[in-house]
Order: C-alpha cells, then structure tokens, then sequence
C-alpha cells in the first residue's frame, strides 16, 4: 500500500501576528502611561496653582483686615477727641468736676490710639510721617484745649479770651481733620483695590479649577476609553489564540488518527480489510457526515463501495447512475 502524506498547521499559525500584536500592545500600553502621567502633572499643577491663589487672597485678606482696623482706629480718635472737646465746652459752661474728669480721660485715649496707629504703620514709612505731623496737631489741640480749662480754674469764665481760644482749636480741629481724611481717603482706595484684586484672584481660581476638572475628565476619559479598548483588544486575542489552539489542537489529533490509519493501511493484506479500516476512521475524520469510496468492478459494469461511514450507500450501482462518472468531473449535489 502507497503511504500517505498529509501537510497540516503547524505552531507557527500561531506566531504569524505575534511581533505586530506586542508592538500594538507596547504602544497601547504606552499611551495609557502617558496620559496617566500627565493626569498626575495636572493635578500637581492645579494643587500648586491653587495653594499659590489661597496664599494670595490670605495675604489680601490679611491687608483688609490691617486697613479696616487702622481706618476703626482713626474714627476712634476722631471720636475721642470730638468728646473731648465736647467734655471742655461743658466744663467751661458749668465747672463741673466730671467734665474735667472726662475730658483728662478722653486725653488718654487719645494718646493711646495715636501710639496703636503708629505701631499699625510701622511699615509704611509715608504714614508715619502724616501721623507723625497729625501727632503734633492734635498735641497742639489739647494743648488749646488745656490752657482753656486751666484759664477757667484760675481767673474764671472769661468770654474773650474763651472766644480766641476756641478759634484757634477750630482751626486746629479743621486741619487734624484734613490730615485724617487724607489717610482715611488713602486706605479706603487701598481697601477698593485689594476687594477688585480679591475678586480677579477668586475669579481666576473658579476659572482654573473648571478648566482643571474639564482636563481631569477629559483624561479619565481617555484613560478608561485605552483601558477598554486594551481590555478587549486582549479579550479579543484571547479568543483568537484560543480558537488556534483548538483548531491546532484538532490539527494534531487528525494528525495522530491519520498517522495510526496509515500505519493500518499499510499492514492490511487486502483491499476490503483496507476498505473496513478506512470506513472506521472516515467517521472520525468526518464526525456527523456519510460518505463513502467507491470502486468498478473488474467488468466495469459496477460500481462497489469500498469504504462506507455515515449514512453512506453501501449497495452497488451502475456507473450511468453517478454523474460524476458519467461527465468525467467531480460532481457536487447542492
């Protein structure tokens, strides 16, 4: 009997794809890195953004506070020193001991408030020389002040000379009052410039952090959007390695059956002892189909089954009855 040869797949269907597929990982793989990497960077850069936007508008809320609490401290000397006059008009009308009382009172928190200003702006050297020249006015009116009370102690109520007096403390009150409002004028166009630098910093904090979680987003996205197509392109080559495995794995065992069939064939002493091998394995070799081999007699008038499995047809028939026969082509029944 001739042996028979049969060329089936081998492992290397296997590998055919397998560079091309680690290179398409490797990039895959690379692009998740470097949009995870970047997605860090990001949110470094908008924490360190941030946490620079929080010390600003600190350090300008710090400057309000200061400012508010120096024009607070500039109404109070406008305030005690207005009681103090008050209290030396009232004195000098009725000599009444309390209102000299009060007025030495109102003196001392006058001094006391002119030293907390100073300490407020000891940075600012322009302010120091305004209060240092709003110091000496209003030394100079409680001086005025001073010597009306002193006057009436000595010599009584005197019309005259209470008159000149209060016209010079008028004049000095005017000009201690137009020193305060420069300062007052100057630290609230301070205060309406730290409100607009206040509300650019918030504004450009809000716009940051949108546009920081807009990219955080669209990052995620991207990543989740390589992550799935990683996860089925690999869920993909898993079924495609399986399927080759499977057919490979049918390959070896069709490989194996025709091995041991050969081996038969080839120590079968006649043809129908070949015919029964064949017919055993061709249902292997064709699980849930009917064929069969066919031979003509040596009359040439019949054609005989040699090998049958399946449903195939065991009994003899004429060669007029195959059309394969007859055309002298292979016939196909659709």
């Amino acid at each position: 009997m001739p042996t028979i040869r049969c060329d089936l797949p081998n492992d290397k269907d296997l590998q055919v794809h397998k560079p091309l597929n680690i290179l398409l990982k490797k990039n895959r793989n690379f692009q998740i890195y470097i949009v995870f990497v970047a997605a860090l960077l990001s949110m470094a850069m908008i924490l360190i953004v941030s946490y620079r936007i929080e010390r600003k508008l600190v350090e300008s809320n710090i400057r309000k506070l200061h400012t508010t609490e120096i024009l607070g401290t500039l109404d109070r000397v406008n305030f005690i020193l207005l009681e103090a006059e008050n209290s030396r008009r009232e004195y000098m009308l009725l000599a009444n001991t309390p209102n000299k009382q009060q007025y030495q009172i109102h003196t001392e928190n006058i001094q006391a408030q002119l030293a907390r200003l100073k300490k407020l702006t000891a940075d600012d050297q322009i302010q120091q020389q305004r209060l240092s020249k709003l110091d000496a006015l209003i030394a100079q009116k409680l001086a005025n002040l001073g010597s009306s009370i002193t006057d009436r102690d000595n010599s009584g109520y005197q019309p005259e000379q209470q008159s000149r007096m209060t016209e010079e403390g008028a004049l000095l009150t005017l000009m201690i009052q137009t020193n305060i409002d420069e300062i007052i004028n100057e630290k609230k166009g301070l205060l309406i410039e730290l409100r607009a630098v206040e509300q650019t910093t918030l504004h450009s904090l809000i716009y940051f952090l949108w546009g920081g979680l807009i990219v955080a987003v669209a990052m995620l996205s991207s990543m989740f959007y390589f992550a799935r197509r990683e996860a089925a392109s690999s869920k993909k080559t898993a079924i495609t390695l399986l399927e080759k495995s499977e057919i490979l794995e049918s390959a070896n065992s069709d490989i194996t059956e025709l091995s041991a069939m050969t081996e038969f064939l080839q120590s079968a002493s006649s043809l129908p002892e070949a015919g029964e091998i064949i017919s055993r394995y061709g249902s292997k070799f064709f699980k849930g189909d009917w064929g069969g081999i066919y031979v003509l007699n040596s009359s040439r008038n019949l054609v005989e089954s040699l090998a049958v499995w399946g449903k195939g047809r065991s009994e003899a028939f004429t060669p007029d009855d195959c059309w394969s026969l007859r055309r002298g082509q292979p016939h196909v029944v659709r």
